[in-house]
Order: C-alpha cells, then sequence, then structure tokens
C-alpha cells in the first residue's frame, strides 16, 4: 500500500500518515496545523487516490480549511522538482 503524506506548511515539513493509523496521527496532523496555513496531502505514487480521501475526512471531519490534494503525489514531485 502507498504510503500517504500530510504536509503543514512546505513539504519538507511533511508528517507521514498511515490510515491504518489514523488515530495515532491524526493528533500530530491537528497539532501542526494553524488556521492560516495550508494542507497538502500526497501520496508516494502517482497511481495512487488515498490522499483525496484523506483531504475529505480533514476537510468534513474536522473541519479544517485550506486543504489541497498535490496532483501526481510524491513521485511527480521528485520527476519535475529540477526544472
Amino acid at each position: 500500500m502507498p504510503h500517504v503524506g500530510v504536509a503543514v506548511g512546505p513539504l519538507p515539513r511533511a508528517l507521514l500518515w498511515n490510515e491504518d493509523d489514523r488515530k495515532g496521527m491524526h493528533p500530530a496532523v491537528l497539532a501542526a496545523w494553524k488556521p492560516t496555513g495550508r494542507i497538502v496531502v500526497y501520496c508516494s505514487r502517482q497511481s495512487c487516490n488515498a490522499s483525496h480521501g484523506v483531504a475529505e475526512r480533514l476537510r468534513h471531519e474536522d473541519n479544517l480549511k485550506n486543504v489541497y490534494v498535490l496532483p501526481g503525489g510524491w513521485e511527480e514531485w521528485e520527476e519535475n522538482a529540477h526544472r
């Protein structure tokens, strides 16, 4: 299963989000989040769509604003990082 990352701020400060341990990860994400900040959720591979579900839960269950999904995930980010 691909990993899902949750970046609270710039990607280098990303937190690993394990869907199997959502309750364990949830407090760390909420503690790092600031109302004026952004959360970027991404998968480790382009073929993964789990980031969309994580983003939806953060938006609707936790009422967090400024939650986005990184298209193409980390894999595409790395492919284009040096352009």
